[in-house]
């Protein structure tokens, strides 16, 4: 009774499955998109790996950034050295000594013959040449190597802020948090598409009620749980009014056969229009009365993924020492 379709559902939304609500994220605060792009891809690979299609590329690219951010997470950022800038920058342009010399090289240049295009040309950047100097050149080099080196002391500080919130999404399994959140889902997944309607959310909202707010995690996991409670009761609610005698998928035949009829005049139109704005419609409050469930299966399947963190660390290794050329 509508497995297939649910199954396929939990499979799409796998990638932000850990929290009750799609898309939600763990808490992520600076750099938010590299962060969120970064966590994405770290569920993308376990997500590929439980489908048997994780190639060797997209492993060793993630668990380069794992292992880099469980290094990083131990250091603190540095001071970002724009002082080089400015002394750099406090460099002479030239020297006394070197102001005659100039003087006469830009003269000579500027009674170049100027006739032609491409003798302007040549004396516009003969003039430019002859304006230049040792310590010109100096300063120059040395203001863009200080530039540079701040540019990556300030890529380094990036690394080292986004590192915790990677290795929380690593660790996430092992807080009361997700565990709680691992059991309750096992509790939805074990009573199927057909128990639905019998989920307590008494129960849920009652152990909700009695979490401490003041301590912080029991703060978010009674955050979760609201957030259960509240797609369970809205997936009822939406079974009573649109399956009252009983739940059963969509015949994906209807928005297929929609999507293909045939018009020859406006009036056809208007109904082929209506007739799939009718059977999307019908795929969306399906999709709603199973989310707890999709969402329920995503999320014991990543916790099931996530667990072979060690296996993956062991894989990529092995792929690290089989790229190193040997010496025959």
């Amino acid at each position: 009774m509508g497995v297939h379709f649910a199954t396929t559902l939990a499979s799409a939304i796998g990638l932000t499955a850990g929290n009750w609500i799609v898309g939600a994220s763990i808490g992520i605060q600076p750099t938010n998109l590299q962060t969120m792009s970064i966590i994405a891809s770290i569920r993308a690979m376990f997500d590929d790996y439980g489908n048997g299609v994780l190639d060797d590329d997209e492993l060793v690219e993630v668990m380069e950034t794992i292992n880099d951010s469980a290094e990083l997470e131990q250091e603190e950022k540095a001071p970002i050295p724009k002082d080089q800038i400015r002394a750099a920058r406090k460099l002479p342009k030239i020297t006394p000594e070197e102001k005659p010399e100039r003087k006469t090289r830009i003269a000579e240049a500027k009674i170049m013959p100027h006739a032609t295009r491409e003798e302007k040309a040549q004396r516009k950047q003969a003039i430019a040449q002859a304006k230049l100097t040792p310590h010109m050149e100096q300063r120059k080099a040395e203001i863009k190597q200080a530039k540079q080196l701040c540019r990556e002391v300030r890529e380094r500080n990036k690394e080292i802020m986004i590192a915790p919130f990677i290795m929380d999404e690593m660790r996430k399994f092992q807080t009361r948090r997700y565990q709680k959140q691992v059991e309750e889902a096992k509790l939805v997944a074990g009573a199927g598409l057909e128990g639905l309607m019998r989920l307590d959310t008494e129960r849920l909202a009652a152990q909700a009620k009695d979490m401490n707010r003041k301590d912080a995690e029991e703060k978010r996991i009674r955050s979760d749980l609201k957030d259960l409670v509240r797609s369970i009761r809205t997936a009822q609610n939406l079974m009573r009014k649109h399956y009252p005698n009983g739940l059963f998928e969509p015949d994906p035949q209807r928005l297929m056969e929609a999507e293909e009829r045939p018009t020859s005049s406006i009036f056809d139109l208007l109904k082929k229009k209506r007739e799939i704005s009718l059977a999307l419609k019908e795929q969306s409050v399906y999709a709603r009365c199973i989310k707890p469930y999709t969402q329920a299966v995503a999320l014991i399947r990543q916790a099931e993924n996530y667990s072979h963190l060690e296996e993956l660390q062991a894989r990529y290794e092995q792929v690290k020492r089989q790229a190193v050329p040997t010496n025959s």
